[in-house]
C-alpha cells in the first residue's frame, strides 16, 4: 500500500514523456540524492525516506511511493510540489 499517489494525464508522445520524466527523475538525484534506475517506462526510486516508482503510460504519469516517518509530516506539501513540477514539466 502506498503513502502517496499521483496521478497526472498527459498528451505527450512516450519519446517525449520519458525524456522529461528522465530529467524529473535526474533533479531529484542530483537534490535529494535519491536513487534512480529506469526499467522501461518504470523509474524506482530510493532514498532513505522514500521508495516507489513512476510509471509511464500513453496517457498518465502515475507515481506510488511509500514515504518514512519524516516525510509523513510533510505529506501535503508533497503532493503540492510533486503535482506543480508534474504540471509545469509534462505540459506540452
Amino acid at each position: 500500500m502506498s503513502d502517496l499517489l499521483i496521478r497526472r494525464r498527459h498528451a505527450l508522445g512516450m519519446t517525449e514523456l520519458q525524456q522529461r520524466v528522465g530529467q524529473i527523475a535526474d533533479k531529484m538525484t542530483a537534490r535529494f540524492g535519491a536513487q534512480c534506475v529506469r526499467h522501461g517506462d518504470v523509474i524506482r526510486i530510493e532514498h532513505r525516506d522514500v521508495k516507489g516508482t513512476i510509471t509511464m503510460t500513453l496517457s498518465e504519469v502515475v507515481i506510488e511511493a511509500r514515504l518514512g516517518f519524516a516525510l509523513k509530516l510533510f505529506k501535503a506539501r508533497a503532493e503540492q510540489e510533486i503535482t506543480r513540477i508534474l504540471e509545469r514539466e509534462l505540459t506540452p
